[in-house]
């Protein structure tokens, strides 16, 4: 809702970004002709996606077997081009608009992208996996771009599984090959 700041109608969440953490804030609402009077303390907010614009912020990226891991964000999203809220790949945008509307994003702070694939034998079969949003690797669900770097380089079994949001099929790199190729694909990259 909106509420007076200095003669001008703001949104109610602008005089809680004006509070210091554990700070009251003092809030009337009316309800059905009633005014309630509540006061809340701020409080530190968990992780979330944020579908603003960043700035003087460089990406971040995590590349793995030629695939460049990245995070959905606005910044990527405009590479597609200016019309970018029509010509991004739909589910990416529904994301970025919407996503926080969905009960599985509270467990994620970022959504984790496959933005790119440098082409190399190790990766040859992951091409259609572009623009992927990593769901989990290994049967672990990945939270943001740090767990998924943690669980692709730190992993014990031979191959790593990488499941994808509203995709059944999964992508398989073996660890080994990967470990192998890495030092070609960054020469050549």
């Amino acid at each position: 809702g909106l509420s007076r700041l200095r003669q001008q109608r703001v949104d109610f969440r602008t005089l809680i970004d004006l509070k210091q953490l554990y700070e009251p804030v003092k809030l009337k609402n009316s309800r059905s002709g009633e005014i309630i009077e509540l006061t809340i303390e701020v409080k530190k907010s968990k992780p979330h996606y944020f579908a603003g614009s960043t700035y003087a912020k460089h990406p971040k990226y995590f590349v793995y077997g030629g695939l460049v891991l990245s995070i959905l964000s606005r910044k990527y999203l405009e590479t597609f081009g200016r019309d970018w809220i029509n010509a991004g790949p739909p589910l990416l945008r529904y994301l970025h608009g919407y996503g926080n509307l969905e009960e599985w994003m509270a467990e994620r702070d970022e959504v984790v992208v496959i933005v790119n694939r440098m082409p190399h034998q190790v990766n040859a079969y992951a091409a259609d996996f572009r623009q992927g949003i990593v769901d989990s690797v290994d049967g672990q669900k990945v939270a943001n771009l740090k767990q998924a770097q943690a669980l692709l380089t730190q992993g014990t079994s031979q191959f790593a599984e990488i499941t994808f949001l509203g995709n059944r099929e999964q992508l398989v790199l073996s660890r080994p090959a990967v470990a192998a190729a890495n030092a070609d694909i960054i020469k050549r990259y």
